[in-house]
C-alpha cells in the first residue's frame, strides 16, 4: 500500500512562521500535487500497455485508488524526523479521543 510521508512539518511553524490555516493550505496543495503526478504516471503507464480498453480502464481505476493520497484514509503521514514524531489523521484522532482532549463519538473513528 503506497504511503506518502511528509517530513519537516515542524518547519511550517518554526522557520516559515505559517499560521494553522496557511499550513493547512500548503499541505493540501502538496498532497494535491502528488495526486496529480501519480495520476499522470498511471495514465501514461496504462496507455503504454495497450490491450483491451475496458480492462485498461478498470486497472487504471484500481491503481488510481491505490495511489490516491488522502489524510483521512490514513495513507499520509505527517512527520518530523528531527524531533522524532509522526502521525496520520486516524491515529491522531484516536489518540485525542483516548485522552479525551476532544469529544468524539467512536463511529467517527472508523471512517
Amino acid at each position: 500500500v503506497p504511503v506518502l510521508v511528509i517530513n519537516k512539518v515542524d518547519r511550517l511553524c518554526t522557520e516559515l512562521g505559517l499560521d494553522p490555516t496557511e499550513s493547512y493550505v500548503r499541505l493540501r496543495e502538496l498532497i494535491e500535487s502528488m495526486n496529480a503526478v501519480c495520476a499522470s504516471m498511471i495514465n501514461s503507464a496504462t496507455l503504454g500497455r495497450g490491450g483491451d480498453p475496458v480492462a485498461c480502464d478498470e486497472r487504471r481505476e484500481v491503481e488510481e485508488m491505490a495511489w490516491n493520497f488522502d489524510p483521512v484514509r490514513g495513507n499520509v503521514v505527517f512527520a518530523s524526523a528531527l524531533h522524532g514524531w509522526g502521525f496520520t489523521v486516524p491515529t491522531l484522532a484516536r489518540s485525542l479521543f483516548k485522552t479525551k482532549t476532544i469529544p468524539m463519538k467512536p463511529p467517527m473513528l472508523r471512517q
